[in-house]
């Protein structure tokens, strides 16, 4: 199951902040603040390096998780990224007391180990997304396919475990069925004899096998 989409960038939150915020050590957060809105430019134009960018970003003395949270986003475009962008998700969590961005780094924190089919580490990441945002529509969606998945590797599992039969081979249930037929048989049988030997006849009695 593709996940549905990734969760976008904090542009407005940036543009926000730099607005309004007087900021310690301006020279560095204006070098960080710069890349932050060149990693974004950089993205959305298709271009790699972004994720280079957000790095230098996270040394922002306010935006760190905001470019950490980017510089996962960018990393979940490269297959070989995913650690590196759950790294990044974990920082802007960390650094954060926003729950909208918390919720977005958990669900695409989710959403890179569901490409790496690691399905239980995805649910439990789902379930964070929510924790921190239950109105979080998307997490709630991928963590039903999630479990929904999960259920049918669990079915096919127990069906792989149930032993199969050999083709001509009677199972244990059939042979439990002919074992009482047997047995049934044999009671009739005795039976008759025992009513016979009482009425002093002889009686020929034939089995059924």
């Amino acid at each position: 199951m593709k996940p549905i989409s990734t969760a976008p960038f904090f542009i407005a939150a940036c543009t926000l902040i730099f607005s309004n915020t007087e900021l310690r050590g301006q020279n560095v957060d204006q070098i960080a603040k710069a890349s932050i809105i060149a990693g974004i430019e950089q993205f959305e134009q298709g271009e790699s390096g972004a994720d280079s960018l957000f790095a230098l970003g996270e040394s922002h003395s306010q935006l760190a998780p905001i470019a950490a949270y980017n510089r996962g986003r960018s990393m979940l475009e490269q297959e070989e990224g995913m650690a590196e962008a759950r790294q990044a998700f974990q920082r802007a969590i960390s650094s954060t007391d926003d729950k909208s961005l918390a919720a977005d780094a958990w669900y695409n924190t989710a959403n890179s180990l569901m490409l790496e089919q690691d399905l239980e580490g995805a649910i439990e990441a789902y379930k964070s997304a929510l924790r921190a945002n239950p109105k979080h529509d998307a997490a709630r969606f991928n963590l039903a396919q999630a479990l929904r998945m999960q259920q049918d590797q669990q079915d096919q599992q127990d069906q792989q475990d149930q032993p199969q039969q050999v083709e001509g081979q009677i199972s244990k249930e059939d042979m439990e069925k002919i074992l009482e037929s047997l047995e049934r048989s044999e009671e009739e049988i005795q039976a008759k004899l025992r009513k016979a030997k009482g009425k002093g006849q002889k009686v020929k009695i034939e089995k059924d096998w």
